[in-house]
């Protein structure tokens, strides 16, 4: 009875005056005090109302049962760490609110499983995923059409469901959320989404801070504090047709298992995340899209670098068109608030482009998926303030020796400008749905990298989506393009992912289609993909801040521009008054990039090379470094990495920032490079390599180097 009381109390006061309205919603929250004025109300997807520390939402029935993305990202924090700026993501699902007689539960859906083509399995699909409830809230009452009003509060400050936060707590050492110290901060109401902030203090498991604090440390954080943001978006009734995933062509995915009568066990498949693009024209071979992918460039990113911005975005424009679709992706400052006060860079419906002032030295492209497509609903490219410091760096210490403008910090505002073009478009690719590409700078070769028309075309890699900075193995006067570009493999890779194949053609029927587009890899190496997995580990091929497919030759020219920047190091990055931090900092960046260099040298050793063909695609996937190759890597070690490398030690340089010990850095890259090489794995694949047009057994690599590092023992000492 008290329950049909609440809720025709609640249907009347929907029409009664606001001052009226807001007394009762305070009541129905439990709010002490008065409260008018305490009751902040916002109509849209859902019906809002921040009643105190309560937030009640109001649920049209139409949106019961229907399927919304909840996604969770990181504000910020009050403890230390690398989180410090919009955007990081906490948790991601699909959820529904369903309404059982006298509760609304908020219930978890899975996508694990799928036979979408077995009428007669998908039943036992649906059993083998029953959507699992987050939590249940009671109906407090109902509103206009018999809306259900739930009070929202303890989704977010009490223990979260299950698998919210839970990285961020281990990540923090954090064990439990504080009640008492957690609140809603304030909410955002859209047309298709809602955004919660909310503020949530955790608390440290006590056990554990007594089981690490040590005698000379007094105390140890037991509590830290975080904001969030959730977002409810309604996701579209129809999801985009999906496209099946590849491991030839690099997108990321959302993977399931699926079965089929034809099938003697599940099959691993996976959905590419991309936009969707349809075609105004879909009989044209190169049309507009109905929808383009549109991203906005924030409100807060400083003037200096919005037209760089811009570009970046409409770089990606030519490989769009290669796949069909003319200005599919477009770039827009973020209106004023003048200009349009309902527009919100929180406001999931848009791709923008953030800034955010921090000491983190990066930059993320981060999507909004459908997980049932695979559909990117929007995304945002984030950009930390000192990634630009991190630019400056790696292209101080690889290519200044090649571009005058860089012997002197800081680095003029144009070239700036490129740099962070060059970033953008990088995290702007992921966000398109493109993984890392780490085999894509084995492509080209040195003599490609020294050529001024290719490099001005292409870039230092096949692919702009790995990590191939700037062009080091290029030499003074060589006059080449020392940036990365979007590449040929990127090119394909857009095509493969977004070519329309036409309306009656189905994800099945397509299989066959972008299988006929990956086979060009067998005869293209510029479109093979490779890197983010376990063969990684022993594909000298794959490869992260080097260059070149010849890894020795490579290093031999680069090694030529690490000298040279020892010659401008100091004036380069001092001035008057100054202190020497910024000198330190640079040096140990060079010292980094030689022995980055090094070890794509030392990785040949015990090789093997992974290609991605498939059968009657190609030949065998695996091929060891062949043993000449392997003793060659050896030799060029021995020759350039072991010996002293007196100008590295240059007293003018390490006198200026350290007082002793300058050289542990070198010495621990001979000690790193000479583990690698002894290695009980290297050994193995040698062993195995044997007899690949040759021999090169690991007695072989231990006579070679006992040879090498301790020649100056057979050398005759003259008595004195």
């Amino acid at each position: 009875m008290a329950q049909c009381w609440t809720t025709l109390a609640l249907i009347l006061l929907l029409a009664a005056p606001v001052a009226a309205r807001a007394a009762d919603l305070a009541k129905l929250a439990s709010c002490p005090g008065p409260a008018q004025g305490q009751v902040e109300t916002q109509k849209g997807m859902f019906h809002t109302h921040l009643v105190c520390d309560r937030i009640l939402l109001e649920i049209p029935p139409a949106l019961l049962d229907r399927d919304l993305l909840l996604n969770t990202e990181f504000v910020a924090l009050s403890a230390g760490g690398d989180y410090t700026a919009p955007g990081a993501l906490v948790y991601n699902r699909v959820v529904r609110f369903q309404r059982i007689r006298s509760k609304v539960h908020l219930v978890s859906l899975r996508f694990e499983v799928s036979a979408r083509d077995t009428p007669r399995l998908q039943q036992a699909v649906k059993a083998a995923q029953l959507p699992m409830v987050l939590m249940s809230f009671d109906i407090l009452a109902a509103g206009q059409d018999d809306a259900p009003i739930i009070d929202l509060t303890p989704l977010f400050v009490s223990d979260a469901p299950e698998g919210i936060g839970l990285g961020f707590k281990k990540y923090f050492g954090m064990h439990v959320i504080d009640p008492k110290r957690s609140y809603i901060d304030r909410v955002k109401v859209f047309s298709n989404n809602v955004r919660v902030y909310y503020y949530q203090t955790w608390k440290a498991d006590p056990k554990k801070v007594m089981e690490t604090l040590l005698p000379e440390q007094p105390s140890l954080e037991t509590s830290a504090g975080f904001l969030f943001a959730a977002n409810f978006l309604l996701l579209p009734e129809r999801p985009m047709r999906p496209r099946y995933w590849d491991a030839r062509v690099g997108y990321y995915s959302r993977d399931f298992q699926e079965y089929g009568p034809a099938q003697p066990s599940g099959v691993s498949r996976g959905f590419i995340e991309r936009y969707r693009l349809v075609k105004k024209d879909r009989s044209a071979a190169v049309s507009e899209p109905i929808t383009p992918i549109v991203f906005y460039i924030g409100r807060e990113v400083p003037d200096p670098w919005r037209a760089y911005l811009k570009r970046a975005v409409e770089d990606w424009q030519p490989a769009f068109e290669q796949a069909g679709f003319r200005n599919a992706i477009i770039a827009r400052d973020a209106p004023s608030e003048e200009q349009d006060p309902a527009w919100d860079a929180d406001d999931v419906r848009y791709n923008v482009i953030r800034w955010a002032p921090s000491t983190r030295q990066n930059a993320l492209g981060a999507v909004n998926v459908d997980p049932r497509s695979g559909e990117v609903i929007s995304s945002h490219t984030l950009l930390w303030h000192d990634v630009l410091k991190i630019l400056e760096t790696w292209y101080f210490v690889q290519v200044s020796p090649l571009d005058p403008r860089a012997q002197k910090l800081p680095l003029p505002a144009d070239l700036m400008g490129e740099l962070l073009r060059y970033v953008a478009r990088h995290e702007l690719g992921h966000t398109l749905g493109l993984r890392h590409n780490f085999k894509a700078a084995s492509m080209i070769t040195t003599r490609q990298l020294r050529d001024p028309a290719f490099t001005r075309k292409w870039g230092t890699a096949a692919s702009l989506l790995g990590y191939a900075r700037f062009n080091y193995v290029a030499q003074p006067g060589d006059d080449v393009g020392l940036m990365p570009q979007i590449g040929p493999y990127d090119f394909f890779a857009v095509d493969w992912g977004y070519r329309d194949f036409g309306e009656g053609v189905t994800p099945e029927e397509e299989i066959p289609l972008l299988d006929q587009m990956a086979a060009r890899q067998v005869n293209d190496p510029w479109l093979r993909f490779g890197g983010e997995d376990e063969v990684a580990e022993v594909d000298p091929t794959i490869s992260k801040n080097v260059l070149a497919g010849d890894a020795i030759e490579g290093a031999n020219l680069g090694l030529r521009n690490v000298d040279r920047v020892m010659g401008f190091i100091v004036p380069a990055t001092t001035s008057p008054g100054a202190d020497y931090e910024r000198l330190r900092e640079l040096y140990e960046a060079l010292i980094l990039q030689r022995h980055r260099e090094l070890v794509h040298v030392a990785r040949m050793v015990g090789g093997v090379v992974e290609t991605r063909h498939q059968a009657g695609r190609g030949g065998l996937p695996f091929t060891p470094v062949a043993p000449p190759e392997q003793r060659r890597a050896v030799r060029f070690l021995l020759e350039r990495a072991f010996p002293t490398p007196t100008v590295l030690l240059a007293p003018d340089v390490l006198r200026r920032i350290v007082p002793t010990g300058g050289a542990m850095p070198l010495q621990g890259s001979n000690v790193d490079l000479l583990r690698r090489l002894i290695d009980p794995g290297v050994f193995e694949r040698m062993t195995e390599a044997a007899g690949a047009g040759g021999i090169y057994l690991p007695t072989d690599l231990l006579a070679d180097l006992n040879d090498g590092l301790f020649g100056e023992l057979n050398e005759t000492v003259p008595r004195v």
